[in-house]
């Protein structure tokens, strides 16, 4: 309450917490090696981050080079006179890294996890999710406004004849679009996302979209399976072309193409992109600084050049030790709780100890470029944008196909970023987030396992998600009823509380972590002396997990963010699984049933 109080939230961001301070201290690293780059490159890696970086460090440049590089998209825009010519738009713009109306990813098969195959996936909206275009409570509606002022400005860059009347057919079509949607909590399945399809069967399906017109002009002619899990979208989709007149889709096209590059366009777009997607979505105090639009756009350009870079001065062998030790910790310490889980049957059992025994722990590296880089100009930085965007297209459709079976995961940027597979059955960690003040090797156990020891806790504990069998995933389902139950009656700002059904999964992980976390602990550090304050062992481990998860946000910005939050909010992402832990109530001598303590018939366990 007192760190709360004591903290206000920076200019610039939403919220402040631990991913915030780790993403602060990557993203300062990562400026010093660009800047480095820039002054006095070693190689052509060096080269080519140094000049991209400064290309974009001049916003002076942006009006100029987006007209050169943009004009050719704009005039075949303006050509388009039938569903098929927007055909051809979408697979060429597709080719050239401009996901326009919807998405084709390659992924790992989550079906099949030794191959890569394609993912058509929901796109094509303004917006950050669908929600945003179908509330109806007074601050979606002012966002809409909003946001249709947005389109108005991009369409007014993009040359539209009539903008204002353009804009809303744009927010009337992607309207359309997100009804037919899935949500976040949908997504959030990936088994939702994964429907294959025979691309031979695709133009009966989808007549109006033509995709193997649309393949083939990708040199995807002979792909015959794709994934087409969002029907629903492509369905409306497919309509969609069939019924608008043609000038919708024109104007549409020109919004999207210059949305995707907004953050680097000129003054205008630049401006009313920050205005709302920067100060009403993500409640920042202040535009953007040019150094950060350029580290932005390098990071998610050059990943695997500045990645190694940051690799090599951030991540000393003894540091990747340690970060494997505390996982094999952990391992231990589940291993343990599943042996003696009353709620397993020997099936399930059976099925958690294997799958935990077979994951691995990776410090995640960016992947080796496969080809060469595109030459790029010192004073062009919108066309080295297109041009690393074409060229980083061409090497995804080549991943098309078998996966290695020794292939490490891969990071996709230098921040603190963490992911399990559950294809592969890999836990990842990128190497910012084996830093201060979340990990230090020489910190005492309590730190070590409350702070980076239950970060990796909560992301293993979806290993757990499926795979058990049915007697003990209803199990589990009960205790995350049991939860969401308690959920539902916490406040979360103002009138509005914690929805515990849409945020159960995430509380369920919380509250496993703590659990596992807490065991490994106990293992090897509990008999640790007090501190001089007098602390115990366990009361710091406590109190270091609160730290660890503490989190200052804006009141307007999770109202805002409520309806769609997967996670609760950061003070009951603490409190709740707490109040579930005996030990923490033993650690402080909590009276059971008063406070943070609940009565043992009340608490909700999955590991203890």
């Amino acid at each position: 309450g007192r760190w709360l109080a004591e903290t206000p939230v920076p200019p610039g961001l939403s919220g402040l917490g631990m991913a915030e301070r780790l993403a602060e201290r990557s993203r300062l690293d990562r400026r010093a090696l660009l800047e480095t780059a820039a002054r006095a490159p070693r190689d052509a890696t060096d080269a080519a981050l140094g000049t991209l970086w400064a290309s974009l460090l001049d916003p002076a440049l942006a009006d100029a080079s987006a007209q050169a590089a943009l004009s050719p998209w704009l005039r075949r825009i303006e050509r388009l006179a039938k569903p098929a010519d927007i055909v051809d738009l979408l697979a060429a713009a597709h080719g050239a890294g401009l996901p326009l109306l919807f998405r084709l990813q390659v992924d790992i098969d989550s079906g099949q996890s030794d191959r890569r195959i394609a993912y058509a996936l929901q796109g094509g909206l303004g917006l950050p999710e669908r929600d945003y275009y179908l509330r109806h409570e007074p601050g979606a509606v002012a966002l809409r406004e909003a946001y249709a002022a947005y389109l108005q400005t991009l369409l007014v860059a993009a040359g539209e004849p009539d903008p204002a009347a353009a804009a809303l057919r744009v927010l009337e079509l992607e309207t359309r679009l997100a009804r037919a949607s899935q949500s976040l909590q949908q997504l959030a399945d990936p088994a939702l996302s994964r429907r294959l399809a025979r691309v031979r069967d695709t133009d009966r399906l989808f007549p109006t979209l033509e995709w193997r017109r649309y393949l083939r002009a990708q040199e995807l002619g002979k792909l015959e399976l794709v994934s087409l899990g969002h029907v629903a979208f492509f369905t409306e989709a497919n309509a969609l072309l069939a019924q608008l007149p043609i000038e919708h889709w024109r104007a549409y096209f020109r919004a999207q193409l210059l949305h995707q590059l907004a953050p680097y366009l000129g003054a205008s777009v630049r401006g009313a992109h920050d205005a709302l997607f920067g100060r009403v979505l993500g409640a920042e105090a202040r535009p953007r600084e040019p150094w950060e639009r350029a580290l932005d756009a390098t990071e998610a350009l050059l990943a695997p050049e500045l990645g190694a870079r940051y690799v090599e001065a951030h991540l000393p062998p003894p540091r990747e030790q340690a970060a494997q030790a505390l996982f094999e910790s952990l391992r231990a310490a589940w291993r343990r709780r599943i042996e003696v889980a009353s709620w397993l049957d020997a099936d399930g059992r059976e099925a958690a100890l294997a799958r935990l025994a077979a994951v691995r722990f990776e410090i995640a590296r960016p992947a080796p470029r496969p080809s060469a880089l595109p030459t790029l100009q010192a004073g062009d930085p919108v066309g080295n944008l297109l041009a690393l965007l074409k060229a980083g297209r061409a090497e995804e459709l080549g991943r098309l196909g078998p996966v290695p079976p020794d292939e490490p995961m891969t990071a996709p940027v230098p921040r603190p970023w963490l992911a399990y597979s559950a294809a592969r059955n890999v836990l990842g960690a990128g190497a910012a987030l084996l830093q201060p003040p979340l990990f230090e090797p020489e910190a005492e156990a309590a730190l070590r396992f409350a702070g980076l020891g239950s970060v990796l806790a909560h992301e293993l504990s979806h290993a757990f998600d499926a795979g058990l069998g049915e007697a003990a995933r209803t199990a589990l389902e009960s205790r995350a009823t049991a939860l969401a139950a308690q959920y539902d009656a916490y406040p979360a700002v103002g009138e509005l509380k914690v929805d515990g059904l849409r945020t159960a999964r995430a509380n369920l992980a919380d509250l496993a972590a703590l659990e596992i976390a807490f065991e490994a602990f106990a293992a090897e550090g509990a008999s640790t002396p007090p501190d001089a304050e007098g602390r115990s062992a366990s009361q710091r481990f406590f109190l270091a997990w609160a730290q660890a998860s503490r989190r200052a946000v804006r009141d307007e910005v999770l109202r805002l963010h409520l309806p769609e939050a997967l996670h609760a909010p950061p003070r009951w992402r603490i409190d709740g699984p707490v109040s579930n832990h005996p030990a923490f109530a033993a650690a402080f001598g909590c009276a059971t049933g008063t406070g943070l303590a609940r009565e043992e018939a009340g608490q909700v366990s999955v590991w203890r």
